[in-house]
Parts: structure tokens; sequence; C-alpha cells
């Protein structure tokens, strides 16, 4: 499992890395750090502690002189350890809540027009599952993940859009998260299929009549921004849970 004992610099710097990278796209420096974090030690010091963090894993370095990337290992201490909940404000609930959809006679227009918002909302490839009867997966605003660096090399690219054209893997991962309750993140590698693991997935399931009978999720890059994401996504399966859970087909 993964290392819980990070002191306090090393937790510090991680955090530092990854919202750093998030922001830039580019490895992270020690010189980045030092203005980012305002500490009065030197770069050399910084540089020590991201190869400790290189050594546990949480960091690479793509080259000698570069600075550092998150891992997987360290996408995943940062959402369970270091993620500071980025909780939407009054303003952006009340947004979502007035362009939120009136109840449809038709499930799929529903659905549709929800991750139209979701998507517009966050920026990324919006996913919506439906089990009722046969498993149906909705995809909206595909053109989202062409936007993200990491994707501007085709060999990266295709397999995740041949993934969008067989749909299978996200409606199975999507499947598989409706026995819980809450927002699942999966990262990179987490994922079981190779075509996708360039990508994050974060995944809410939502209620029809008390019963988790689909879920509402967005797919990007793993140089996602977290903390916005999951609250996002949190709250429109929250919101569909409020407006449509006595929806009758």
């Amino acid at each position: 499992m993964f290392v819980t004992s990070l002191d306090s610099r090393r937790k510090k710097t991680l955090q530092a890395i990854v919202e750093a990278y998030v922001e830039t796209a580019s490895p992270v420096s020690s010189q980045t750090i030092v203005r980012k974090l305002h500490w009065r030690i030197s770069p050399a010091t910084v540089r020590n502690i991201m190869a400790e963090l290189s050594e546990q894993e949480f960091v690479w370095q793509p080259h000698i002189s570069a600075g550092r990337i998150p891992t997987d290992k360290g996408y995943r201490y940062y959402i369970d350890s270091l993620l500071e909940p980025e909780q939407l404000s009054f303003q952006e609930r009340e947004l979502i809540e007035n362009q939120y959809p009136a109840k449809r006679e038709a499930f799929d227009e529903l659905l549709t027009e929800i991750l139209g918002i979701l998507s517009n909302f966050s920026g990324y490839t919006a996913l919506a599952l439906s089990s009722f009867g046969k498993d149906k997966l909705y995809i909206e605003k595909l053109s989202c993940i062409l936007e993200y660096p990491e994707f501007h090399n085709t060999e990266k690219l295709q397999p995740i859009l041949k993934t969008f054209e067989r749909r299978e893997p996200l409606l199975k991962i999507m499947k598989e998260d409706l026995s819980t309750d809450g927002v699942k993140v999966h990262i990179g590698k987490e994922n079981p299929y190779r075509d996708i693991q360039e990508c994050s997935l974060v995944v809410s399931s939502f209620k029809i009549k008390n019963k988790n009978m689909g879920a509402l999720g967005i797919i990007g890059p793993r140089r996602m921004s977290y903390p916005k994401v999951i609250s996002t996504v949190e709250y429109m399966a929250h919101t569909f849970n409020e407006r449509f859970s006595d929806f009758d087909f």
C-alpha cells in the first residue's frame, strides 16, 4: 500500500508539485517550490526533498536536468491525504442549479442536458451511465480531451478515442462504481484498461427510488484539478438525487 509517513516538508513539497504541475503541465523545479511555499531554504535543500520523493515513487524526473512530475502514486497520496476540498461557491452552485433541466419525458434527453452542464462547467469530457435494463453510456463534449497538451501526441490520443468508440471499458468501470456511494477516482494505471491509462476518471453515482441506478463522471488527463472536479461531480450527482430520485419510466 502507499507510504503514509511522509514528514511535513515532503507532504508540502508533494502537494506543491502536484498543484504546480496541474497548472502548468511542465516539470516542477525546486525554484518553483521555494517560490510557491515561500520557504527560507535553498533550492538545493528542496532538491534533496524531491529526490526522496522520487525514491519513494511519488514523483519522477523526465530527464536529469528537469524538474519533477507526479506519478499515479503521488496523485493518489495527494487525493487521499493532502487534498483540501474546494467547496463550490454560492454563485457556482446557483449557476449549476439554474441550468439544471426540468424533468423530461425522455431520460436520454435529461442525461444529455446534464452532461452538457457538467462538461461546460468543468472543461472536461463528461460521462453518464444509465443502468436501467440494458446499461447505456453517454458521452458529451468529446472534443474537450483534445484541448490538453498531454493528448496532442497522436500515439497517446488514438487509444483513448478508440475506447470512446468502444464504450465498453468505460461502461464497466462506471458500473463497478455503482456498488458504493460517494465519489470514486481512478488515476492512470489504476484503470484496468491500458488504452485509458493516460487518463483519470472521477465518478459519482445517482439514485432513482433510493437505488444507485446510474452515475455521472468526468474523464480527462491525470493532470486534473482534482479539488474542483471532485466537488463538481459530487454536487451534480447530489442535485440529480434531489430533483429526479422519483423519476418514473
